[in-house]
């Protein structure tokens, strides 16, 4: 679907704009197929004969359309990238408007139901093109925030083309343990999935994981009375403290073990760590 790149858009063929918004409501109110360049010349106000000046054949003419559909979403996700203050909320925000744009829309809804063999191919075996665009949006945007030192993909193109993938699969396919029709399990998509592959930083520079929560790491200090447990968190620690005589078993028979430990936090923030005293990872409450 070369159109989507190379044909012109809105505004550079007032002939061609006309035929094409009439083009979008002849196919959303009688579909694709039914839909002749006669019905469609007719309703631009035009003759047949200028329609395929502009347009080759029919099937030109669907392209064109979905293209200019395609780039309208474009342009209308790129505003909602910039009003979000942070990654998660663009990355949400452009969630929520692409269900909406696709359930809403008077074409595509439609063609998804009644008429998928038509749609489908364009964004599947022959989606090159609408993968490309956006990927390339995508990646334009994230590379801002890696050139600001906010997040740090392992491969900026990589991780836009799975969030496009990612995005083209849902919309696809509705139903699954993951919807986009509850905002709430977009954001947690989007928390759980997303950022963590984005590796989000915070103002120190610290890499954040797994929805922007510190991490929690144990050192191990053999034989040694406490272990200290620090947190990459700014301020937040705390310690191990043990408790009774480890060896009392060893020294009166019978007798068991009276060690024992707990987690003393210096101020609240850090998860309690686990009585073992093997290096674990744990988050930051």
């Amino acid at each position: 679907m070369t159109a989507i790149l190379h044909q012109p858009g809105a505004g550079e063929d007032a002939v061609a704009d006309r035929i094409a918004a009439a083009a979008l409501e002849q196919f959303a109110e009688f579909g694709i197929r039914r839909s002749t360049m006669d019905d469609i010349a007719r309703r631009a106000g035009v003759s047949k004969m200028t329609v395929f000046r502009r347009f080759t054949n029919k099937q030109g003419l669907v392209e064109d359309v979905i293209a200019r559909e395609l780039r309208r979403a474009l342009e209308e996700i790129d505003r909602r990238w910039g009003a979000g203050s942070t990654i998660e909320e663009r990355l949400v925000e452009g969630f929520v408007f692409a269900v909406s744009f696709v359930s809403g829309h008077p074409l595509f809804d439609k063609l998804l139901r009644a008429e998928p063999e038509l749609l489908l191919p364009l964004l599947t075996v022959d989606g090159g093109p609408v993968l490309a665009l956006y990927r390339t949006l995508i990646a334009e945007r994230l590379q801002v925030e890696v050139d600001a030192g906010r997040a740090a993909p392992a491969n900026v193109d990589q991780a836009s083309e799975v969030i496009a993938r990612l995005a083209i699969s849902l919309l696809l396919t509705r139903e699954g343990s993951i919807t986009l029709d509850d905002r709430s399990t977009i954001e947690a998509l989007v928390r759980d999935t997303l950022l963590p592959m984005l590796r989000l930083r915070d103002r120190t520079g610290t890499v954040q994981l797994a929805g922007n929560l510190p991490v929690c790491r144990t050192d191990r200090r053999p034989r040694a009375p406490r272990q200290e447990v620090r947190c990459r968190a700014p301020g937040v620690a705390g310690r191990v403290q043990r408790s009774g005589r480890p060896g009392a078993a060893s020294r009166r028979p019978g007798a068991a073990a009276t060690q024992s430990t707990r987690w003393v936090p210096a101020r609240p923030g850090c998860a309690r760590q686990s009585p073992s005293f093997e290096p674990k990872f744990r988050r930051c409450r």
